[in-house]
């Protein structure tokens, strides 16, 4: 995380804006809090259920105010997500904004996030008013960071600069992980590849095409759990796509065909990019590659992978989802599949990095609760 610029907002909505988390093409990330007790109503509050079905039937019904997903969370930090203002202008951003918004809510899993409530009441937290506390903080409430679930967002569209608030996620993505020195052995990269491909059959099952899988988009957490980030580029097949056809979209080294070509995206380009993805992890380059991005275009339609230095079980199974033909790549259930019956049962001369993966999401949540005022 980084200090705030002379530029930067101190507050958006009811929250309070700490530091930067990180900034891209269209906008930055910032680190945030909100410590009223009403939640900010914003573009989903009619989208979000005031009860999930779970709560009710793992917890049973507190008194007032019920457990719900923004009571468990709404102590925590929060990444807070901006529109750049050159861009704030633009209608078609500000679609793509809520569309992004809207993705992120329709792939929030209700049902993981009440196991995990149902996890903390079983393990002996107090969830007085409907709040995660500790036992050890009898002063006052405090955010439990979550198990690995999913962000929910919450989000106000129609101001000046379009943001939506999530909860923060202290995980590092796998383009961190080599200058972490954190390095992945044979038993995690079948987990990673596994975790991801049951969240993209998650994804998948609900309408949505990533359409951006790659090293910075994909969290690995110390459970063994991937983590999917950025949706800004997501497609839902209930939308009419914002972009023409030939238009080219995502990241060109994890780019499938299709995408290269500018044709129609299915489910299947994401299990192309994936398949890059967890190349890169490994081997810390793409199976296509080449001296400029019209090179490296080429290559992924014309070439074969280069999966030198790829164990050849895994080898194997990335070969199959970086086929050219997208009706010969698995699906992302399939996929899930055959990774958990070929996951090694050891793995020979495993080392544990240190720093691990775990010393790094502690490290990063106390900061984050330091500079949030909650620790």
């Amino acid at each position: 995380m980084k200090p705030l610029e002379d530029t930067d907002p101190r507050q958006l909505g009811g929250w309070r804006i700490v530091a930067r988390i990180g900034e891209g093409g269209m906008g930055i990330v910032y680190l945030g809090v909100y410590l009223d007790d009403d939640p900010p109503l914003g573009l989903l509050e009619s989208m979000t259920p005031p009860v999930d079905p779970f709560f009710e039937a793992q917890i049973g019904r507190l008194n007032p105010p019920l457990l719900t997903p923004w009571n468990l969370v709404r102590r925590g930090p929060v990444a807070i997500k901006t529109i750049s203002p050159r861009y704030a202008g633009d209608p078609s951003a500000r679609e793509r904004f809520r569309r992004e918004v809207a993705a992120c809510e329709k792939s929030h899993d209700w049902a993981a996030t009440g196991r995990d409530a149902a996890h903390y009441r079983h393990e002996g937290f107090d969830l007085r008013d409907g709040t995660a506390v500790l036992p050890m903080f009898e002063e006052g409430p405090r955010f439990i960071r979550p198990n690995d679930a999913p962000p929910m967002p919450i989000a106000r569209g129609e101001e000046p600069i379009p943001w939506f608030a999530m909860q923060y996620m202290p995980d590092p993505s796998l383009a961190e992980l080599p200058g972490l020195g954190i390095e992945l052995d044979c038993c995690d990269r079948f987990r990673l590849l596994h975790s991801a491909a049951q969240d993209l059959s998650w994804f998948h099952s609900l309408g949505l095409v990533h359409r951006d899988i790659k090293p910075s988009n994909v969290a690995y957490t110390d459970n063994y759990e991937t983590i999917l980030f950025d949706l800004g580029i997501a497609l839902d097949s209930n939308n009419v796509p914002l972009t023409t056809v030939g238009a080219v979209i995502g990241t060109v080294a994890f780019m499938s065909p299709e995408q290269v070509e500018g044709k129609p995206v299915g489910p299947a380009s994401d299990l192309f990019s994936l398949a890059s993805t967890v190349v890169w992890t490994v081997t810390r380059k793409s199976p296509f590659s080449g001296t400029s991005s019209m090179a490296t275009m080429y290559a992924i339609c014309t070439a074969e992978p280069d999966l030198a230095g790829v164990p050849d079980d895994l080898a194997m199974i990335l070969r199959q989802c970086l086929d050219k033909a997208p009706e010969k790549r698995p699906t992302a259930a399939k996929l899930a599949e055959v990774t958990y019956e070929g996951h090694p049962s050891d793995c020979p001369g495993r080392k544990y990095s240190t720093p691990s993966i775990g010393d790094i999401e502690d490290a990063r949540w106390n900061e984050a609760l330091r500079l949030c005022g909650l620790d």
